[in-house]
C-alpha cells in the first residue's frame, strides 16, 4: 500500500459468527512487512470493498476506479502514527463493519487497507509470505450467541 499508488485487500469470512449473535468487538490485525519512506503525517485506514474480487486483481481489474471500488469513509483509522518499522502490529477497530456483514446489511466483499504517508508500504499476507503464521492478518470477534 502507498498513499493512492497501491492498495491491500482482505477477505475473511464471518461464518463462524452464529446467525442472531451480538457482535461486541471485531479488530483487525496486521503486520507491516516492510516500508520505503515513512513521512511525519501517516495513518493507515480499512475501507469496506464494494464488489467481489478474484485472486489475480490488479490495481485497474476487475473495478470501476482504479485502485479499487471502495466506500470513500473509512470504517477504521489509525491517524498519526509514532513509529513505522517493519515488523510492528496495527490493530483497527472493524466492528461496524464486521456486524454489517454479520446482519446481511451489505455484502462481504472485504476490506481495503489505505495507508498515507508511507511509501512502499507492504503488510504481511495470508500465503506463503507468512511462514510465522502469527504474523498473517487476522481478524478477531467478540459476540454473544442469539437467546435460544
Amino acid at each position: 500500500a502507498t498513499d493512492n499508488n497501491a492498495h491491500a485487500l482482505l477477505q475473511f469470512s464471518t461464518g463462524p459468527i452464529p446467525k442472531g449473535a451480538k457482535l461486541v468487538q471485531a479488530d483487525l490485525k496486521v503486520f507491516l512487512k516492510s516500508v520505503a519512506i515513512a513521512q511525519a503525517q501517516r495513518s493507515v485506514s480499512a475501507h469496506r470493498i464494494t464488489r467481489s474480487w478474484p485472486d489475480n486483481t490488479t490495481w485497474g481489474s476487475p473495478w470501476t476506479s482504479k485502485g479499487g471500488d471502495y466506500v470513500p469513509n473509512p470504517e477504521a483509522t489509525l491517524s498519526n502514527l509514532s513509529s513505522v518499522a517493519a515488523g510492528l502490529p496495527y490493530i483497527l477497530p472493524v466492528t461496524g463493519l464486521v456486524d454489517s456483514w454479520v446482519n446481511k446489511s451489505v455484502p462481504n466483499h472485504g476490506m481495503l487497507l489505505r495507508t498515507v504517508g508511507m511509501s512502499n508500504a507492504q503488510f504481511v499476507s495470508s500465503d506463503s509470505d507468512a511462514a510465522d503464521v502469527s504474523r498473517r492478518p487476522v481478524l478477531t470477534a467478540t459476540y454473544y450467541p442469539a437467546c435460544t
